[in-house]
């Protein structure tokens, strides 16, 4: 494990560059969360994919899993400050395991329903290019 990770889930107050790291990726984490919460009522609403029950449900684990650290950290983010830290990220179980091996959170959590997602959207939508930037699927 780098050491910063380690920083990340010792007692140690994170340093300042360690906190704009935190913040700007549960600020992404935040937005991935709303965007895919848009996306799942959506299909609430109609039907899109033949393949619809399995969509839903890989798209619900990742939801689950995004919106738990999102509330986590709505929860205690406030304490995370370069001035002052009176949280830490060990004591928060949910970031601390998304800092774990992939293997134990990750994986299973968001990376396989994510995989999934991708797997089903060009199938069902063969004119849909997948793309690892803003905006996700384009025609």
């Amino acid at each position: 494990m780098a050491s910063s990770a380690r920083r990340f889930l010792s007692g140690k107050d994170l340093l300042a560059a360690q906190l704009t790291a935190l913040r700007e990726g549960l600020t992404s984490i935040a937005e991935a969360d709303l965007t895919l919460e848009q996306i799942y009522r959506g299909l609430d609403a109609r039907s899109v994919f033949t393949d619809q029950a399995s969509f839903h449900e890989q798209l619900g684990r990742l939801l689950k899993y995004l919106s738990g650290i999102v509330e986590e950290w709505q929860m205690h983010g406030g304490g995370f400050w370069d001035d002052e830290q009176t949280v830490r990220v060990g004591d928060l179980p949910k970031r601390r395991v998304l800092l774990g091996p992939a293997t134990d959170d990750f994986g299973p959590n968001a990376a396989d329903p994510m995989g999934r997602v991708e797997w089903i959207v060009p199938g069902e939508l063969p004119n849909a290019h997948y793309s690892r930037t803003p905006g996700l699927w384009s025609h």
